[in-house]
């Protein structure tokens, strides 16, 4: 045995072995972290693609409800995306205002529709909206 090695109370062979093993605890610790964090990431995105179905069903629920109250109101109902500038109108709506089902509605198409003098008013309040994000 070599000096070193009787110093240290093991044989030379032996020192590299436990070099080995060390390496081999550090690579199935890594292993076990990248298994758990995936693990923890799958978890994580089925909760939220469950909160997801759940927010869609709402939404669905909610404008089923929306939509009987205002067909039995004798309303109708109509979003405008700005960003896009389209404009979703329901059907009864479009045909108070003559527009076919398959045209393309946009701010100058329902501006159009709108009576001269009201135009101003109805602006201001877009425009107020728009303003306040309500």
């Amino acid at each position: 045995m070599s000096p070193r090695a009787k110093f240290l109370g093991k044989p030379r062979r032996d020192i590299g072995l436990e070099a080995r093993g060390k390496r081999h605890r550090e690579l199935i610790l890594a292993t076990a972290a990248v298994v758990g964090l995936q693990s923890m990431l799958i978890v994580w995105l089925i909760v939220q693609r469950s909160r997801l179905k759940r927010a869609e069903r709402s939404l669905r629920d909610s404008e089923e409800r929306m939509s009987l109250a205002a067909e039995a109101a004798n309303l109708s109902m109509w979003v405008w995306d700005v960003g896009r500038d389209e404009v979703w109108m329901t059907d009864k709506g479009r045909a108070w205002l003559g527009i076919g089902p398959d045209t393309r509605l946009d701010y100058a198409t329902l501006n159009e529709r709108v009576h001269p003098e009201d135009r101003a008013a109805r602006d201001s309040a877009i425009r107020r909206a728009i303003e306040t994000l309500g």
